[in-house]
């Protein structure tokens, strides 16, 4: 009989062990996407341009499951700067306002972040400009970040956007350059099946006349030579644990000129995106085939104790 005890003990361990094996996979997702642009410049190489009216314009917005979202945005009339508050949704905690480093490494939830400094973005670089422009805008910068993951399992979106628009009128023969430096990091990694997670990034400058035609674009995607020397259009992406590599760049852009604008009324438009996207699995209890073996292990041990029973 006490050997029977002895058993019946061992086996109900084994089975308190297997059944304590099985649990909920991890669930870990993250993305993060920045860009920030410096000494940006519309350069007017020749003929004139006279600004009429001009605005720009922060968006910030972000969502986390199971969290109120949040959306923010801080319309200005150029040249003041914008600087809307940061989004935030989720767990946290989060990092302060302007922050543009990685920051919910460790933490989860979502948040997107974006400023435009004060300044006139046309300079007299051989034309003239009225009323005078200044150095250009010393910096635009923006991120998304999110990350997602256990115990809660939560999805993540995170977008903002940087705009300004300006109306001017120009005259026969101005001709126009974009100038400006710019620096990216995309990350993104996921660990377990089911989950995802995105970083993007987006920025397009363009003039187009009174009817609305675009007269000059410019849309770095690494391909424009010396004058676009790497992506700032692109997107990195992790799938159910495949790995994805860092993108951080930094450089120097130099647009293509300008064809000759003809004496007209046009509307220079700049817009600066990052945005995430993070999916993360929620997992059902998993249980390994070793827990299976030893759960049956457990359950042969109480066959046994029947079997000294009797």
């Amino acid at each position: 009989m006490l050997a029977g005890k002895k058993l019946l003990a061992v086996a109900l361990g084994v089975s308190a062990l297997s059944l304590g094996v099985a649990g909920e996979a991890r669930a870990d997702a993250y993305a993060f996407g920045s860009n920030h642009l410096t000494n940006f410049s519309v350069n007017v190489l020749s003929g004139a341009v006279t600004i009429n009216q001009g605005s720009r314009n922060t968006i910030n917005s972000a969502s986390y499951s199971g969290f109120p979202s949040a959306n923010f945005n801080d319309p200005q009339l150029i040249p003041a700067a914008s600087d809307a508050l940061q989004a935030t949704s989720g767990p946290g905690p989060f990092p302060g306002e302007n922050t543009f480093s990685q920051s919910l490494v460790t933490n989860l939830g979502a948040r997107a972040d974006s400023s435009t400094d004060a300044g006139n973005p046309f300079v007299a670089a051989g034309g003239t400009v009225d009323p005078a422009g200044g150095s250009g805008v010393p910096n635009v910068q923006n991120v998304a970040e999110g990350h997602a993951g256990a115990p809660d399992n939560g999805n993540s979106d995170g977008r903002n956007t940087a705009t300004a628009n300006i109306t001017f009128t120009a005259v026969e023969g101005t001709t126009l350059q974009f100038s400006f430096g710019a620096s990216i990091l995309l990350a993104a990694s996921t660990d377990n099946p089911g989950e995802s997670a995105i970083a993007s990034l987006a920025n397009t400058f363009t003039v187009q006349d009174a009817n609305g035609n675009v007269v000059f674009e410019f849309t770095p995607n690494g391909t424009g030579g010396a004058g676009d020397p790497f992506n700032l259009n692109g997107s990195l992406s992790s799938d159910s644990g495949s790995p994805a590599a860092t993108i951080s760049q930094s450089g120097d852009f130099l647009s293509l000129v300008s064809a000759s604008l003809g004496t007209g009324t046009y509307t220079l438009s700049l817009r600066t995106v990052a945005t995430e996207n993070v999916r993360a699995a929620t997992a059902p209890p998993v249980t390994e085939p070793a827990t299976l073996a030893i759960f049956g292990l457990g359950l042969a041990g109480l066959g046994l104790v029947r079997r000294l029973k009797r």
